[in-house]
Formats: C-alpha cells, sequence, structure tokens
C-alpha cells in the first residue's frame, strides 16, 4: 500500500476532503483485514507515512531487496495494491509499483484492489481491465 504525506500526491489539495476520507477508509479496512489474518506491508515511494493512517505495518520499506526478503521469508504468494493513485504510483511509476513486483517469483498472483486505489483526475476514465494486459489482476477486498 501507498500512502505517503499527502504533499507528496499530485492534486491531492484538489479532493482534499475526499482524499483524506478515503485514506481514513482505507485505514479501517487494512486493520479489518489484517485481524483476518492479511499482512499489511507499506511501500511507499517516500518514507513518511499519511498521518491519518494508524494501522500497524507488518513490513514497512521503500528497498525492492526488504520487500522481496519479507514476501519470501513470510510465504507471502499474493500482492494486493491499494493506495494512491491508480493508475499511476499503483500500478508502474515507482520501484515497488504491481507492475514491478509482478515478475517476483515468489509471487502467485499481484493484484490491486480497486476500490481501494484513488485516482487522479487526468485518469478517471483510464479502463481498469488495462492492468491484466501487465498481468496484474483486479480484486474486490
Amino acid at each position: 500500500m501507498d500512502v505517503g504525506q499527502s504533499s507528496y500526491y499530485k492534486d491531492f489539495h484538489l479532493e482534499q476532503t475526499t482524499n483524506q476520507r478515503f485514506i481514513q477508509y482505507l485505514d479501517s479496512r487494512l486493520i479489518d483485514l489484517q485481524k483476518q489474518g492479511a499482512k499489511i506491508i507499506e511501500v511507499n515511494h517516500s518514507p513518511k507515512t499519511h498521518y491519518l493512517l494508524t494501522v500497524n505495518f507488518d513490513c514497512s520499506t521503500i528497498e525492492k531487496a526488504e520487500l522481496y526478503k519479507y514476501i519470501k521469508d513470510n510465504n507471502i504468494v499474493e500482492l494486493i495494491y491499494t493506495g494512491f493513485h491508480y493508475p499511476i504510483c499503483v500500478t508502474e511509476t515507482r520501484p515497488l509499483s504491481a507492475y514491478n513486483t509482478v515478475r517476483n517469483r515468489d509471487l502467485e498472483t499481484v493484484s490491486i484492489a480497486i476500490q481501494l486505489t484513488r485516482s487522479t483526475r487526468g485518469f478517471f476514465k483510464m479502463p481498469l481491465h488495462d492492468t491484466v494486459s501487465h498481468g496484474v489482476q483486479q480484486v474486490m477486498l
């Protein structure tokens, strides 16, 4: 999941109330998923987590080697991405985004929880199915 400080996100201020409420909802959802046994991994592109997130991360890293070691050590076979921004940071522009981790041999599936991501205005009409051509599925959590 990628939700760093809002100053790092393009146009965060244009929908600040919605974005903050999204972060609070995401936080609540991640806490519930963690209680059900999910590992919550923070892979921000910066080391600063957004102040509205209270979930206790099982792993927090900006380093690919550290993420891959955590995946292997914990027998994780599926990553599901959440956060900002679909289809940019969550999918391809960050070193730890979905398109860049799909090649990890320890993973069977890389997915995006589409209702737990936010987009920027420029991508509101981006077809969701485009991720499948990159080997990344979409799921509902």
